[in-house]
């Protein structure tokens, strides 16, 4: 084996064996409604639903809140109006209800599932 083929062949393990480069553009859970279901319906789950649900309704807020000072976004229609005494209970209520309304969207997007919930239990009146 000459010196040439011997050094081509290192550096390819080596790069063979970094890890992957992590997808950057991709920030979305994999996760599926019905995982997030049982998750929200066991006990020990509870905190980590509520902990997601609050993460959904405070980027709502935060948008409304940031749409009314802003002259150009005043007149935007927004899709979820959670009223800012609401619990994170009564909301997970509802998302659960929603889920397990509709069996049907199971295997979707936690995301898209947790927004459709809160979107038709919570509507703006624009």
């Amino acid at each position: 084996m000459n010196m040439k083929f011997a050094t081509f062949l290192v550096a390819g393990a080596c790069i063979l064996a970094l890890p992957p480069a992590p997808a950057h553009a991709q920030r979305v859970s994999m996760m599926a409604g019905g995982k997030f279901l049982q998750i929200c319906s066991a006990p020990r789950g509870v905190p980590a639903c509520d902990a997601y649900i609050a993460g959904m309704a405070d980027s709502f807020a935060l948008i409304q809140k940031l749409a009314a000072h802003t002259p150009a976004d005043a007149s935007m229609k927004l899709p979820v109006c959670i009223p800012t005494a609401t619990a994170t209970a009564e909301i997970r209520g509802h998302v659960v209800s929603w889920l397990k309304e509709h069996s049907d969207r199971l295997q979707a997007h936690v995301g898209e599932d947790v927004y459709e919930a809160l979107r038709t239990s919570y509507p703006c009146s624009n």
